[in-house]
């Protein structure tokens, strides 16, 4: 059973390629990390998803995978957006694109992204990532609840 403090943990994914999506969710489903999957198509509705997203629950999805090269809106545009939304508890954004040109992936890390995956990615690392990040959210989120129960 999940707990909590698990099942409320949102993984955002933007993605544009089902293939990829697919991939990514069944990654993320064997790495039994206890959370959930939101998945935007491209950037535009990525970011309606993410302004509702924070709007509704008041948090950001603790984890964000972000294609670069998408229709209608980029992953770059995704990033500037986010990094103009809120200075303070934005979400760690990871790139997964099919580019492995320098000058996107320091553009990408520029914008505040946290780390850049070249696709494809192998299924093993993409667990190694998603349960790294997901162990440092829920971490801070403890070292939070226990700051705030001892008043500081």
């Amino acid at each position: 059973m999940v707990s909590t403090e698990q099942s409320h943990l949102r993984v955002f994914l933007a993605e544009d390629s089902d293939d990829d999506a697919f991939f990514f969710d069944r990654a993320l489903r064997k790495a039994n990390a206890g959370c959930s999957l939101l998945r935007a198509e491209n950037g535009k509705v990525a970011i309606e998803m993410l302004k509702r997203e924070k709007a509704a629950s008041g948090h950001w999805p603790v984890l964000i995978f972000l294609d670069l090269k998408m229709p209608v809106t980029s992953g770059f545009e995704v990033l500037e957006w986010l990094r103009a939304s809120e200075a303070q508890s934005l979400p760690n954004v990871i790139v997964l694109s099919g580019s492995n040109d320098h000058d996107d992936m320091q553009r990408a890390l520029n914008l505040g992204a946290v780390e850049y995956l070249v696709k494809p990615i192998s299924a093993g690392i993409l667990r190694e990532r998603i349960l790294g990040q997901l162990n440092l959210q829920r971490e801070a989120r403890a070292e939070t609840r226990v700051e705030t129960r001892a008043g500081l």
